[in-house]
């Protein structure tokens, strides 16, 4: 009989204490990592962005990098740009809290549950089929 078995189970065809495994449950994890890899990325990218975009406007919000003449316009866009600034500063807060604290937690609870449903199903298989 084939092992259809999606991850690695001790099988009494295995021999003494041996394993005998699927490809396919290392595929399946290879395109995890690849899908995990692609996001952890794309998240990071988009939160330094956010982080650094901000930081790049602190010299107009400063007031370093107007004219004399551009004075009283740049009172008004002063103000107006505090406001955005302090609007990202949240937005970025944000982010940052949810890939520290949320996307781990979330990750974290979805491989637990992948692992204990493999645990459950090995134990199944070893119920099913005694030494």
């Amino acid at each position: 009989m084939m092992n259809t078995q999606t991850y690695p189970t001790e099988t009494a065809a295995s021999g003494a204490g041996g394993l005998k495994y699927d490809n396919r449950y290392y595929e399946r994890e290879e395109a995890h990592h690849a899908r995990d890899r692609f996001w952890t990325g794309f998240f990071l990218s988009l939160i330094l962005f956010f982080t650094l975009n901000p930081l790049a406007c602190l010299p107009y919000m400063l007031g370093w990098r107007y004219r004399k003449s551009d004075v009283p316009r740049a009172r008004k866009w002063g103000r107006l740009s505090w406001l955005m600034f302090w609007a990202t500063l949240a937005a970025v807060t944000c982010l940052w809290l949810c890939a520290i604290i949320v996307i781990p937690i979330a990750v974290g609870t979805t491989v637990g549950r992948r692992d204990a449903e493999a645990a459950a199903a090995a134990a199944r298989q070893q119920q099913q089929t005694p030494p």
